[in-house]
């Protein structure tokens, strides 16, 4: 009886159910390793301000969390829910992309945790749904699996994207490069001044923001093309089978 049931995989929702469940991971876990850095390297805040920077997005997938799982409960039904979470994920990405003014970051930052907050319950649900009561468990399991995977990668990926952009714009602007970015504090890199550091710092972080949009805009096909089945748990539950 194995852990991770292959059969579980033939089922087309649960399939495009974990897909999503990485997707938004690598969102979820790149947004959050991206947005303390950047108010630390660019906006120039100290830790514990960044950490408080991070509040209105940590909160935001709190409350989003919340609404999707009263108005799944209201519906029935979660199809509708992903695709608008997703939307107004990848609306805030697109956002952040734009890197403008610290309130303006705020704001999209906030309207990325709503939408992220709101598509972890909801495709829980939805692959809980799919899978029959006997495997409601491995089904359970193979979603958070994949799910820790996605932000392994995530935060992986927007890393070494980060860096690579930043030596880039460091070596065209003729500066030094392969500089360790943990450094970028206080009056500078050593002989790299610290405005110019930042203003390499920029595009490296529109880059990774817009990667993680990419990521959740395909997250948005995926969820389109998922049959919208009625939860069992719903207030139309599914008919008994005669």
């Amino acid at each position: 009886d194995p852990v991770l049931p292959p059969r579980l995989f033939a089922d087309p929702v649960f399939l495009r159910g974990v897909m999503v469940a990485f997707v938004s991971s690598l969102g979820l876990f790149g947004a959050t390793f991206l947005l303390p850095l950047y108010f630390q390297l660019v906006v120039g805040v100290d830790a514990s301000s960044s950490g408080l920077l991070v509040v209105p997005f940590l909160a935001a997938t709190v409350a989003g969390a919340y609404v999707s799982g009263q108005v799944a409960r209201r519906l029935g039904r979660t199809r509708v829910i992903l695709i608008v979470a997703l939307s107004l994920a990848t609306a805030g990405l697109l956002a952040l992309t734009m890197l403008g003014p610290l309130w303006f970051v705020l704001v999209g930052s906030t309207v990325l945790g709503v939408g992220l907050g709101a598509t972890m319950p909801t495709v829980l649900m939805t692959v809980q749904n799919a899978a029959p009561p006997s495997d409601v468990g491995a089904a359970t399991g193979s979603l958070l699996f994949l799910r820790s995977m996605g932000g392994a990668f995530g935060s992986t990926v927007v890393g070494t994207v980060l860096t690579l952009q930043f030596n880039a714009g460091l070596a065209a602007a003729g500066l030094a490069a392969a500089v360790d970015l943990g450094s970028l504090r206080g009056d500078g890199l050593g002989a790299v001044p610290i405005v110019q550091a930042r203003a390499a710092l920029v595009p490296g972080f529109a880059l990774s923001f817009g990667l993680c949009a990419a990521l959740m805009a395909a997250a948005i096909l995926i969820a389109r093309g998922m049959k919208d089945q009625v939860l069992r748990s719903g207030l139309t539950p599914t008919p008994p089978a005669h």
